[in-house]
């Protein structure tokens, strides 16, 4: 059956981009690098929040530093926020140091510039 026209777009949106807790799974029961994975999430979606890249306003981490958004498909993003996400992901996820400092979002404010030029 033949796609009508805009029906790609609407299969996108339904990409999820992340969940965090299926892929934290993947770690096991190596807790260093569980936790580094779950600040690199908390740290990198809340800089998504900070700078109004969701679609909707949405509180990322509670008042512990708990990340509260577990999971995030295209259809949350704004354009700017998944061109971003496209530009930062493996330069972020790949980094040593944002592994060891999660709250260095060096890289992140680098990538924002560019996406915002």
């Amino acid at each position: 059956m033949a796609k009508k026209s805009g029906e790609k777009k609407e299969d996108i949106e339904d990409v999820e981009i992340w969940n965090v807790d299926e892929t934290l799974k993947c770690y096991g029961r190596d807790r260093l690098l569980r936790s580094q994975a779950e600040g690199q999430f908390t740290a990198i979606i809340k800089f998504l929040s900070d700078n109004g890249m969701f679609k909707e306003k949405r509180q990322a981490i509670d008042e512990n530093g708990k990340l509260l958004i577990r999971r995030v498909l295209v259809r949350d993003l704004t354009d700017e926020g998944f061109s971003f996400v496209k530009a930062v992901l493996k330069p972020w996820f790949g980094s040593k140091a944002t592994a060891r400092d999660p709250s260095n979002t060096t890289i992140l404010e680098k990538y924002l510039k560019e996406v915002r030029k």
